[in-house]
């Protein structure tokens, strides 16, 4: 009895050797060291919104502005002018060219001059040659005019001679005043044919229109909250004045 218990004594010295040795051994040896677990750790995920506020993205290159003096490609040179009529100048006339297949030029290639009163349109970019200039109306009425040459030396002093009779006429009312704004018809006594110069009476109450083969047109004036008023006028040189009553 005595004997065993030796024994055991002396496996547990043995084992109590063994695990102080082992425990020597860890604390000489130290801690592990930080750079080497952190190279064994896994890299950590960059957020892309960091990235982002570390670099960001440079803004786009604005588009170049286009220069507004440039000329539309689509366009060709001006063209300057006069439309003269048997009795002179036409004034208020709107002029206007044509493509080179005969259709008013439209869109963003539609360009239109008014006449003065010595009858003379500057059309400051027209359509491509060959092209044909036209007056526009009222009512939709158009009148075709002469080919413009398609040198542009030659467009600068353009003459368009109306076989037409002009008649020229100021509305005024009873107090002297122009009337403004007053819708104009015209016709001819023989149906001769006539052309409206003006949709309407202009900011000085003045209206024309052009007949041919006759020398007298009839006005027919048409005002909101007036009945239509009518007076004939002969064709010349001279302007005629028509008072209205009030309405």
């Amino acid at each position: 009895m005595q004997r065993g218990t030796a024994e055991e004594r002396k496996r547990g010295g043995r084992w109590v050797l063994l695990c102080t040795t082992a425990a020597l051994l860890l604390f000489a040896a130290g801690p592990v060291p930080r750079s080497a677990a952190a190279s064994r750790a896994p890299a950590p995920m960059r957020s892309s919104l960091v990235a982002r506020d570390e670099a960001p993205a440079s803004s786009p290159t604005p588009p170049a502005r286009p220069v507004s003096n440039t000329r539309s490609p689509e366009l060709g040179p001006g063209i300057d002018g006069a439309v003269i009529a048997l009795d002179g100048p036409v004034p208020g006339l709107r002029v206007a060219a044509t493509t080179g297949a005969g259709l008013p030029v439209t869109g963003t290639a539609a360009r239109a001059s008014f006449t003065d009163e010595a009858g003379r349109f500057r059309l400051r970019e027209a359509a491509p040659a060959p092209q044909r200039l036209i007056a526009l109306g009222a009512d939709g009425a158009l009148l075709e005019g002469p080919l413009v040459p398609s040198l542009a030396a030659e467009r600068s002093a353009l003459r368009w001679e109306l076989e037409w009779r002009l008649v020229r006429v100021q509305l005024r009312d009873a107090a002297g005043n122009p009337l403004v704004g007053a819708r104009v018809r015209c016709s001819s006594p023989t149906g001769a044919p006539c052309f409206a110069v003006r949709h309407a009476s202009d900011a000085e109450g003045r209206c024309a229109a052009l007949v041919r083969g006759a020398d007298t047109v009839e006005f027919v004036l048409e005002r909101p909250g007036s009945p239509p008023a009518s007076a004939h006028f002969a064709a010349g040189d001279a302007e005629h004045g028509w008072t209205l009553d009030a309405r």
